[in-house]
């Protein structure tokens, strides 16, 4: 029976779950990092004096910033792994927040947002995918679904801690509360999500099989003693984007994004 298929039809295990879990806390986490600055806004504008307009730009930079980073850099997966882009994601959404925690300047502050931005971006487009290829068919659905919850949950909640943080100590210390809570994401990521199957299965490192077999193991699934054969290559290469903009898929790209 084909690996994937195999998966697909095999009942959840606890691995699949951890990883759903794990995507679930990173769109909380990342629902926090990118509204702390709407949750701080006034003691930021009060403390530089910016204007409306300068905290503008200072709010919209990490949305910039997530827009590029999911539709561009998130590719990055396709090339290193799913698991190396959440680990690298966490360590530049962490440095961003602390560098943001110590910034000395409004413009290094709204720099300091894009490039978090980016890898918030990068690591939602990831845990998105990852998800999707961790869950079996019959709870693809749900589980996409408490993923994305995790966003809307985790801005409520950090609004909330926002509050506290900044009446207390200042709005310093809600960007210093975002690098440590996802700081601690970096070693759960390391322990909790193995390499994606299909990353292996597409990407075929030369150890792919070994990896390909502890992953399968801790789902409990039988090990392969070879790859799978490789699909055909195409006639030619296409754009990166061609798949999702082209034939029926064009129309369902663009309701989905305008949605």
């Amino acid at each position: 029976m084909d690996i994937k298929a195999r998966i697909e039809a095999s009942p959840m295990k606890r691995v699949q779950v951890g990883v759903i879990a794990v995507c679930m806390a990173l769109y909380m986490i990342d629902g926090f990092d990118v509204l702390v600055m709407a949750f701080s806004a006034n003691a930021v504008m009060g403390y530089w004096a910016l204007s409306a307009s300068e905290l503008g730009v200072l709010l919209s930079a990490a949305l910039d910033g997530m827009a590029i980073g999911s539709i561009f850099v998130s590719s990055i997966s396709d090339v290193i792994g799913r698991q190396k882009t959440l680990v690298l994601g966490a360590v530049v959404v962490s440095l961003g927040m602390l560098g943001s925690t110590f910034s000395p300047s409004y413009e290094a502050l709204v720099a300091l947002r894009f490039v978090t931005g980016l890898a918030v971006g990068t690591l939602q487009a990831t845990a998105n995918v990852l998800a999707s290829e961790f869950s079996n068919a019959k709870r693809r659905s749900t589980a996409l679904a408490l993923v994305s919850i995790g966003q809307p949950v985790g801005g409520v909640v950090g609004g909330l801690v926002t509050g506290a943080l900044v009446h207390a100590f200042g709005w310093q210390s809600a960007f210093l509360f975002g690098t440590i809570i996802t700081a601690v994401m970096i070693p759960v990521i390391l322990l909790a999500v193995p390499e994606s199957v299909d990353y292996l299965l597409a990407r075929r490192p030369s150890d792919a099989v070994q990896r390909a077999n502890k992953v399968l193991h801790r789902m409990e699934q039988p090990a392969i003693a070879d790859l799978p054969a490789a699909a055909p290559a195409p006639a030619r290469k296409k754009s990166r984007f061609a798949g999702v903009l082209t034939g029926a898929n064009a129309r369902r790209t663009i309701l989905i994004s305008l949605a």
